[in-house]
Protein backbone atom coordinates (compact mmCIF):
# COMPACT_ATOMS: atom_id res chain seq x y z
CA UNK A 1 0.00 0.00 0.00
CA UNK A 2 2.80 2.56 0.77
CA UNK A 3 4.30 2.09 -2.17
CA UNK A 4 1.16 2.51 -4.69
CA UNK A 5 0.44 6.20 -2.83
CA UNK A 6 3.61 7.56 -4.43
CA UNK A 7 3.13 5.94 -7.64
CA UNK A 8 -0.68 7.79 -7.51
CA UNK A 9 0.97 10.90 -6.99
CA UNK A 10 3.28 11.00 -9.44
CA UNK A 11 1.26 10.34 -12.13
CA UNK A 12 -1.81 12.80 -11.00
CA UNK A 13 1.99 15.43 -11.08
CA UNK A 14 2.18 14.26 -14.62
CA UNK A 15 -1.23 15.02 -15.51
CA UNK A 16 -1.25 18.57 -14.47
CA UNK A 17 1.71 19.23 -15.61
CA UNK A 18 0.51 18.36 -19.26
CA UNK A 19 -2.95 20.50 -18.30
CA UNK A 20 -1.14 22.84 -17.14
CA UNK A 21 1.84 23.41 -19.84
CA UNK A 22 -0.42 24.22 -22.91
CA UNK A 23 -2.03 27.15 -21.20
CA UNK A 24 1.24 28.51 -19.44
CA UNK A 25 2.73 28.15 -23.31
CA UNK A 26 -0.48 30.18 -24.34
CA UNK A 27 -0.08 33.01 -21.63
CA UNK A 28 3.98 34.08 -22.50
CA UNK A 29 3.99 36.88 -24.47
CA UNK A 30 6.61 37.34 -27.29
CA UNK A 31 8.07 40.26 -29.32
CA UNK A 32 8.11 39.81 -33.37
CA UNK A 33 10.92 41.68 -34.98
CA UNK A 34 11.38 41.86 -38.81
CA UNK A 35 11.42 43.51 -41.91
CA UNK A 36 9.47 44.81 -45.32
CA UNK A 37 11.29 44.68 -47.78
CA UNK A 38 10.07 45.70 -52.01
CA UNK A 39 9.52 42.60 -54.05
CA UNK A 40 11.62 43.72 -57.10
CA UNK A 41 14.00 45.73 -55.71
CA UNK A 42 14.84 44.72 -51.93
CA UNK A 43 14.48 48.07 -50.26
CA UNK A 44 12.63 48.63 -47.09
CA UNK A 45 9.21 49.93 -47.27
CA UNK A 46 8.71 52.76 -44.60
CA UNK A 47 5.71 53.59 -43.68
CA UNK A 48 3.85 50.36 -43.59
CA UNK A 49 1.10 49.21 -40.95
CA UNK A 50 1.49 46.20 -39.52
CA UNK A 51 -1.27 44.60 -37.02
CA UNK A 52 -1.93 40.79 -35.61
CA UNK A 53 -5.32 40.05 -35.79
CA UNK A 54 -6.98 39.50 -32.48
CA UNK A 55 -4.44 41.12 -31.05
CA UNK A 56 -4.11 44.90 -30.17
CA UNK A 57 -0.24 45.06 -30.99
CA UNK A 58 0.73 47.05 -33.81
CA UNK A 59 3.70 48.87 -35.21
CA UNK A 60 4.35 51.32 -38.09
CA UNK A 61 8.07 50.29 -40.23
CA UNK A 62 11.07 52.72 -40.36
CA UNK A 63 12.91 54.32 -42.95
CA UNK A 64 14.95 51.04 -43.41
CA UNK A 65 11.45 49.06 -43.07
CA UNK A 66 12.37 46.99 -40.13
CA UNK A 67 9.14 46.87 -37.47
CA UNK A 68 8.51 45.40 -33.66
CA UNK A 69 5.45 43.70 -32.27
CA UNK A 70 5.44 43.87 -28.79
CA UNK A 71 3.52 41.22 -26.60
CA UNK A 72 2.20 38.47 -28.97
CA UNK A 73 0.84 35.32 -27.64
CA UNK A 74 2.18 32.43 -28.88
CA UNK A 75 0.27 30.33 -31.75
CA UNK A 76 -0.04 31.14 -35.24
CA UNK A 77 -0.74 34.80 -36.07
CA UNK A 78 -2.18 36.61 -39.07
CA UNK A 79 -0.41 39.58 -39.25
CA UNK A 80 -2.03 42.76 -41.74
CA UNK A 81 0.19 45.08 -43.90
CA UNK A 82 -1.28 47.83 -45.09
CA UNK A 83 0.29 50.79 -47.25
CA UNK A 84 -1.03 53.55 -49.63
CA UNK A 85 1.33 52.69 -52.65
CA UNK A 86 1.70 48.87 -51.60
CA UNK A 87 -1.89 48.38 -50.45
CA UNK A 88 -3.40 45.58 -48.08
CA UNK A 89 -1.37 42.50 -47.84
CA UNK A 90 -1.64 39.48 -44.93
CA UNK A 91 0.63 37.00 -43.67
CA UNK A 92 0.53 33.89 -41.64
CA UNK A 93 3.56 33.62 -38.96
CA UNK A 94 4.23 31.12 -35.97
CA UNK A 95 4.82 32.68 -33.37
CA UNK A 96 6.55 30.46 -30.97
CA UNK A 97 8.34 30.73 -27.55
CA UNK A 98 11.61 32.16 -28.97
CA UNK A 99 11.44 35.57 -30.53
CA UNK A 100 11.09 35.64 -34.06
CA UNK A 101 12.98 37.96 -36.84
CA UNK A 102 10.79 38.11 -40.50
CA UNK A 103 11.46 39.62 -43.51
CA UNK A 104 8.15 39.76 -45.59
CA UNK A 105 8.31 40.61 -49.34
CA UNK A 106 5.45 43.03 -50.67
CA UNK A 107 4.64 43.95 -54.43
CA UNK A 108 3.00 47.40 -55.61
CA UNK A 109 -0.30 47.60 -56.53
CA UNK A 110 -2.59 49.74 -58.75
CA UNK A 111 -4.72 51.86 -56.84
CA UNK A 112 -7.89 53.51 -58.48
CA UNK A 113 -8.18 56.80 -56.93
CA UNK A 114 -12.08 58.73 -57.70
CA UNK A 115 -11.71 60.92 -60.65
CA UNK A 116 -11.66 64.65 -59.56
CA UNK A 117 -13.81 67.32 -61.03
CA UNK A 118 -12.94 70.96 -61.16
CA UNK A 119 -14.98 73.48 -62.11
CA UNK A 120 -13.85 76.91 -63.60
CA UNK A 121 -15.84 80.19 -62.08
CA UNK A 122 -15.34 83.55 -64.01
CA UNK A 123 -15.38 86.51 -61.33
CA UNK A 124 -18.58 88.26 -62.94
CA UNK A 125 -20.41 84.61 -62.55
CA UNK A 126 -18.85 84.20 -58.95
CA UNK A 127 -20.47 87.65 -58.41
CA UNK A 128 -23.79 86.82 -59.74
CA UNK A 129 -24.27 83.36 -57.87
CA UNK A 130 -23.07 85.55 -54.59
CA UNK A 131 -25.99 88.38 -55.55
CA UNK A 132 -28.37 84.85 -56.60
CA UNK A 133 -28.93 87.26 -59.62
CA UNK A 134 -30.44 86.08 -62.84
CA UNK A 135 -29.14 89.00 -65.00
CA UNK A 136 -28.47 88.20 -68.92
CA UNK A 137 -25.58 89.02 -70.53
CA UNK A 138 -25.40 89.39 -74.22
CA UNK A 139 -21.71 89.05 -75.84
CA UNK A 140 -20.14 90.56 -79.23
CA UNK A 141 -20.25 87.45 -80.72
CA UNK A 142 -24.23 87.07 -79.82
CA UNK A 143 -24.80 90.74 -81.17
CA UNK A 144 -23.13 89.83 -84.36
CA UNK A 145 -24.71 86.72 -84.98
CA UNK A 146 -27.78 88.71 -84.21
CA UNK A 147 -27.12 91.69 -86.90
CA UNK A 148 -28.30 90.03 -89.21
CA UNK A 149 -32.06 89.30 -88.38
CA UNK A 150 -32.19 92.40 -86.08
CA UNK A 151 -33.66 95.99 -87.46
CA UNK A 152 -32.87 97.73 -84.04
CA UNK A 153 -31.64 96.82 -80.48
CA UNK A 154 -35.03 96.24 -79.50
CA UNK A 155 -35.13 92.88 -81.53
CA UNK A 156 -31.60 91.72 -80.83
CA UNK A 157 -32.71 91.88 -76.83
CA UNK A 158 -35.83 89.95 -77.88
CA UNK A 159 -33.79 87.20 -79.70
CA UNK A 160 -31.25 87.00 -76.96
CA UNK A 161 -32.94 88.23 -73.62
CA UNK A 162 -35.94 85.95 -72.32
CA UNK A 163 -39.10 88.05 -71.30
CA UNK A 164 -38.40 90.64 -73.15
CA UNK A 165 -41.31 92.50 -74.97
CA UNK A 166 -40.97 94.99 -78.03
CA UNK A 167 -43.91 97.30 -78.89
CA UNK A 168 -43.22 100.00 -82.19
CA UNK A 169 -45.55 102.64 -83.50
CA UNK A 170 -45.53 100.96 -86.90
CA UNK A 171 -42.14 99.32 -89.32
CA UNK A 172 -39.84 102.16 -89.35
CA UNK A 173 -36.37 101.08 -88.09
CA UNK A 174 -36.24 105.15 -86.20
CA UNK A 175 -39.69 105.10 -84.72
CA UNK A 176 -39.96 105.37 -81.45
CA UNK A 177 -39.41 101.57 -79.78
CA UNK A 178 -41.13 100.37 -76.34
CA UNK A 179 -38.97 97.54 -74.62
CA UNK A 180 -40.03 96.17 -71.04
CA UNK A 181 -40.13 92.84 -69.75
CA UNK A 182 -43.01 90.90 -69.55
CA UNK A 183 -43.10 90.86 -65.79
CA UNK A 184 -43.26 94.45 -65.30
CA UNK A 185 -47.01 94.87 -65.74
CA UNK A 186 -47.81 93.20 -62.69
CA UNK A 187 -45.52 95.33 -61.14
CA UNK A 188 -46.79 98.81 -62.53
CA UNK A 189 -50.31 100.29 -60.67
CA UNK A 190 -51.49 102.39 -63.17
CA UNK A 191 -51.38 102.49 -67.14
CA UNK A 192 -48.63 104.66 -67.75
CA UNK A 193 -48.33 103.37 -71.41
CA UNK A 194 -44.55 102.05 -72.14
CA UNK A 195 -42.68 100.28 -68.72
CA UNK A 196 -39.19 100.53 -70.15
CA UNK A 197 -36.12 99.36 -67.86
CA UNK A 198 -33.64 101.75 -66.60
CA UNK A 199 -30.72 102.22 -69.35
CA UNK A 200 -27.10 103.40 -69.34
CA UNK A 201 -24.84 104.24 -71.72
CA UNK A 202 -21.58 103.66 -70.74
CA UNK A 203 -22.06 104.26 -67.40
CA UNK A 204 -24.16 107.38 -68.47
CA UNK A 205 -28.29 107.63 -67.68
CA UNK A 206 -30.50 107.91 -70.38
CA UNK A 207 -33.72 109.75 -69.78
CA UNK A 208 -35.45 108.63 -72.79
CA UNK A 209 -34.44 105.21 -73.90
CA UNK A 210 -36.95 104.63 -76.44
CA UNK A 211 -35.55 106.91 -79.60
CA UNK A 212 -32.57 104.55 -78.32
CA UNK A 213 -33.25 101.69 -78.81
CA UNK A 214 -34.05 102.26 -82.61
CA UNK A 215 -31.31 104.93 -83.56
CA UNK A 216 -27.91 102.87 -81.61
CA UNK A 217 -25.87 100.99 -84.51
CA UNK A 218 -26.08 97.81 -83.61
CA UNK A 219 -22.49 97.12 -84.65
CA UNK A 220 -21.10 99.73 -82.10
CA UNK A 221 -22.19 97.63 -79.23
CA UNK A 222 -19.82 95.38 -77.37
CA UNK A 223 -21.64 94.05 -74.84
CA UNK A 224 -25.45 94.12 -73.15
CA UNK A 225 -26.10 93.30 -69.55
CA UNK A 226 -29.89 93.05 -68.77
CA UNK A 227 -31.11 92.81 -65.26
CA UNK A 228 -35.11 91.94 -64.58
CA UNK A 229 -37.18 93.68 -62.65
CA UNK A 230 -37.20 92.89 -59.16
CA UNK A 231 -33.61 92.30 -58.80
CA UNK A 232 -32.32 95.95 -60.65
CA UNK A 233 -33.33 97.48 -57.62
CA UNK A 234 -31.41 96.33 -55.70
CA UNK A 235 -28.26 97.53 -57.31
CA UNK A 236 -29.89 100.58 -58.81
CA UNK A 237 -32.38 101.62 -56.74
CA UNK A 238 -36.00 102.63 -56.93
CA UNK A 239 -35.63 104.40 -60.14
CA UNK A 240 -34.69 101.13 -61.70
CA UNK A 241 -38.32 99.32 -60.59
CA UNK A 242 -38.79 97.75 -64.19
CA UNK A 243 -35.37 96.31 -64.59
CA UNK A 244 -32.01 97.58 -65.84
CA UNK A 245 -30.37 97.26 -69.28
CA UNK A 246 -26.56 98.08 -69.29
CA UNK A 247 -24.98 98.72 -73.04
CA UNK A 248 -20.77 98.88 -73.56
CA UNK A 249 -20.36 99.97 -76.71
CA UNK A 250 -16.58 99.94 -78.21
CA UNK A 251 -13.67 102.01 -78.27
CA UNK A 252 -13.05 104.65 -80.83
CA UNK A 253 -10.46 103.28 -82.79
CA UNK A 254 -10.24 99.36 -82.57
CA UNK A 255 -12.65 98.59 -84.92
CA UNK A 256 -11.12 97.11 -88.20
CA UNK A 257 -12.00 99.66 -91.46
CA UNK A 258 -15.46 98.45 -93.46
CA UNK A 259 -14.20 95.80 -96.00
CA UNK A 260 -12.17 93.66 -94.49
CA UNK A 261 -9.03 95.49 -94.86
CA UNK A 262 -6.53 95.99 -91.72
CA UNK A 263 -5.04 99.13 -92.09
CA UNK A 264 -3.36 98.45 -88.70
CA UNK A 265 -3.38 99.72 -84.89
CA UNK A 266 -4.47 103.62 -84.56
CA UNK A 267 -2.11 106.07 -84.52
CA UNK A 268 -1.60 107.29 -80.63
CA UNK A 269 -1.95 110.83 -79.77
CA UNK A 270 0.68 112.29 -78.47
CA UNK A 271 0.87 114.37 -75.68
CA UNK A 272 2.61 117.40 -75.17
CA UNK A 273 4.89 116.07 -72.38
CA UNK A 274 5.22 112.26 -74.94
CA UNK A 275 6.52 114.64 -77.83
CA UNK A 276 9.52 115.21 -75.88
CA UNK A 277 12.83 112.96 -76.89
CA UNK A 278 13.01 110.09 -74.58
CA UNK A 279 16.38 109.61 -73.86
CA UNK A 280 16.36 105.70 -72.42
CA UNK A 281 16.61 105.31 -76.55
CA UNK A 282 20.29 107.16 -76.77
CA UNK A 283 22.55 105.84 -73.60
CA UNK A 284 24.75 108.00 -74.92
CA UNK A 285 22.96 110.90 -73.42
CA UNK A 286 23.12 114.60 -74.41
CA UNK A 287 26.72 116.46 -74.78
CA UNK A 288 24.83 119.94 -73.70
CA UNK A 289 28.22 121.73 -73.08
CA UNK A 290 29.49 120.82 -76.64
CA UNK A 291 25.98 121.72 -78.07
CA UNK A 292 26.40 125.23 -76.20
CA UNK A 293 29.81 126.15 -77.62
CA UNK A 294 28.89 124.87 -81.25
CA UNK A 295 25.94 127.10 -81.23
CA UNK A 296 27.87 130.03 -79.65
CA UNK A 297 30.23 129.99 -82.61
CA UNK A 298 27.53 129.31 -85.34
CA UNK A 299 25.56 132.32 -84.30
CA UNK A 300 28.11 134.52 -83.63
CA UNK A 301 29.11 133.65 -87.24
CA UNK A 302 26.03 134.42 -88.17
CA UNK A 303 25.35 137.74 -86.38
CA UNK A 304 28.45 139.03 -88.24
CA UNK A 305 27.39 138.01 -91.85
CA UNK A 306 23.76 139.18 -91.17
CA UNK A 307 25.08 142.45 -90.48
CA UNK A 308 27.32 142.21 -93.11
CA UNK A 309 24.45 142.01 -95.56
CA UNK A 310 21.96 144.77 -93.51
CA UNK A 311 24.75 147.05 -93.66
CA UNK A 312 24.70 147.73 -97.07
CA UNK A 313 21.12 149.14 -96.29
CA UNK A 314 20.62 149.59 -93.17
CA UNK A 315 23.14 152.05 -91.04
CA UNK A 316 23.41 154.64 -88.28
CA UNK A 317 24.40 158.61 -89.18
CA UNK A 318 25.92 160.69 -87.03
CA UNK A 319 23.36 161.81 -85.25
CA UNK A 320 23.23 158.16 -84.02
CA UNK A 321 19.98 157.57 -86.03
CA UNK A 322 18.90 154.64 -87.95
CA UNK A 323 18.97 155.08 -91.60
CA UNK A 324 18.52 152.94 -94.61
CA UNK A 325 20.03 153.68 -98.22
CA UNK A 326 17.56 150.96 -99.79
CA UNK A 327 13.88 151.13 -100.80
CA UNK A 328 11.27 149.73 -98.35
CA UNK A 329 11.53 146.51 -100.18
CA UNK A 330 15.72 146.63 -100.27
CA UNK A 331 14.95 147.20 -96.32
CA UNK A 332 12.90 144.32 -95.68
CA UNK A 333 15.00 141.98 -97.47
CA UNK A 334 18.03 143.30 -95.25
CA UNK A 335 16.46 142.93 -91.98
CA UNK A 336 15.20 139.73 -92.93
CA UNK A 337 18.62 138.64 -94.08
CA UNK A 338 19.97 139.56 -90.78
CA UNK A 339 17.73 137.75 -89.00
CA UNK A 340 17.98 134.61 -91.10
CA UNK A 341 21.34 133.88 -91.66
CA UNK A 342 22.21 133.52 -87.48
CA UNK A 343 18.94 131.38 -87.39
CA UNK A 344 20.15 128.91 -90.06
CA UNK A 345 23.69 129.16 -88.37
CA UNK A 346 22.50 128.35 -84.95
CA UNK A 347 20.20 125.53 -85.66
CA UNK A 348 22.49 123.49 -88.00
CA UNK A 349 25.49 124.30 -85.46
CA UNK A 350 23.40 122.48 -82.61
CA UNK A 351 22.19 120.11 -84.88
CA UNK A 352 26.11 119.18 -86.03
CA UNK A 353 27.90 119.79 -82.23
CA UNK A 354 24.88 118.13 -80.60
CA UNK A 355 24.31 115.22 -82.35
CA UNK A 356 25.06 111.40 -81.73
CA UNK A 357 25.41 108.24 -83.32
CA UNK A 358 22.12 107.53 -82.74
CA UNK A 359 20.17 111.08 -82.11
CA UNK A 360 19.96 114.19 -83.65
CA UNK A 361 18.22 117.51 -82.98
CA UNK A 362 15.53 118.83 -84.71
CA UNK A 363 15.70 121.71 -86.95
CA UNK A 364 12.27 123.42 -86.95
CA UNK A 365 12.09 123.68 -83.30
CA UNK A 366 15.88 124.99 -82.78
CA UNK A 367 15.17 127.88 -85.69
CA UNK A 368 12.44 129.18 -84.14
CA UNK A 369 13.62 129.46 -80.68
CA UNK A 370 16.83 131.68 -82.25
CA UNK A 371 14.51 133.84 -84.41
CA UNK A 372 12.28 134.19 -81.09
CA UNK A 373 15.16 135.66 -79.51
CA UNK A 374 17.11 136.89 -82.48
CA UNK A 375 14.42 139.57 -83.52
CA UNK A 376 14.11 141.62 -80.33
CA UNK A 377 17.98 140.90 -79.75
CA UNK A 378 18.76 143.24 -82.88
CA UNK A 379 15.79 145.76 -81.91
CA UNK A 380 17.45 146.56 -78.69
CA UNK A 381 21.28 146.18 -79.63
CA UNK A 382 19.93 149.25 -82.42
CA UNK A 383 18.20 151.23 -79.83
CA UNK A 384 19.78 155.21 -79.87
CA UNK A 385 17.33 156.99 -78.22
CA UNK A 386 18.32 158.63 -74.89
CA UNK A 387 21.89 157.85 -73.01
CA UNK A 388 21.17 156.25 -70.17
CA UNK A 389 18.57 153.72 -71.59
CA UNK A 390 20.24 153.65 -74.56
CA UNK A 391 23.24 151.70 -73.02
CA UNK A 392 21.06 149.25 -70.84
CA UNK A 393 18.91 148.49 -74.11
CA UNK A 394 22.05 148.05 -76.12
CA UNK A 395 23.45 145.68 -73.24
CA UNK A 396 20.40 143.65 -73.62
CA UNK A 397 20.38 143.22 -76.87
CA UNK A 398 23.87 142.39 -77.02
CA UNK A 399 23.05 139.55 -74.11
CA UNK A 400 19.83 138.02 -76.32
CA UNK A 401 22.21 138.37 -79.62
CA UNK A 402 25.20 136.22 -77.72
CA UNK A 403 24.05 134.78 -74.54
CA UNK A 404 19.98 133.63 -75.02
CA UNK A 405 20.30 132.92 -78.41
CA UNK A 406 22.39 129.65 -78.04
CA UNK A 407 20.81 129.27 -74.84
CA UNK A 408 17.44 128.50 -76.07
CA UNK A 409 18.89 126.52 -79.49
CA UNK A 410 20.70 124.11 -76.97
CA UNK A 411 17.37 123.68 -74.87
CA UNK A 412 15.62 122.84 -78.12
CA UNK A 413 18.16 120.51 -79.70
CA UNK A 414 18.07 118.50 -76.03
CA UNK A 415 14.07 118.31 -76.18
CA UNK A 416 13.33 117.79 -79.45
CA UNK A 417 15.14 115.54 -81.10
CA UNK A 418 14.69 112.47 -83.10
CA UNK A 419 16.39 109.02 -83.77
CA UNK A 420 18.92 109.09 -87.36
CA UNK A 421 17.16 107.88 -89.93
CA UNK A 422 13.57 108.63 -88.91
CA UNK A 423 13.33 111.07 -91.06
CA UNK A 424 10.96 109.23 -93.19
CA UNK A 425 8.67 107.84 -90.72
CA UNK A 426 8.56 111.23 -88.55
CA UNK A 427 9.34 114.17 -91.07
CA UNK A 428 8.96 116.58 -87.94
Amino acid sequence: MASSRPLRFRALLALLAALVAPSALRAQALDLRGRVVDMESGDGVADVLLRAAGTRAEALTDADGRFLLRGLPAGERLLVLEHLAYGSHQQVVDVGTSALELEIRISREAIAIEPVVVEVMTPERRQRLARGSSQHVVDEEMIQRAIGTSRHLGDLLRQTVPGIRVRQANNLSGTDVCLEFRSAQSISLLDRGCQHPAVYLDGVPISNPNFLYGMLALNTIEQLEVIPPGEAGARYGTGSLYGVILISTQTPGLERPAGGTDLGPPMPLRSPSESHFDWSQDPEGHHTRRAFLGTALGNAAGVAAGAIVAGQCVGIDAKEEIVTECGTGGTALAVTTAVLIPTVAAALSARWSGGTERSVGRFGPAALGAAVALIPGYAFALSTEGAGEADFANALGYGLLFAVVPTIVTGADRLFRKLRGAEAIDPR
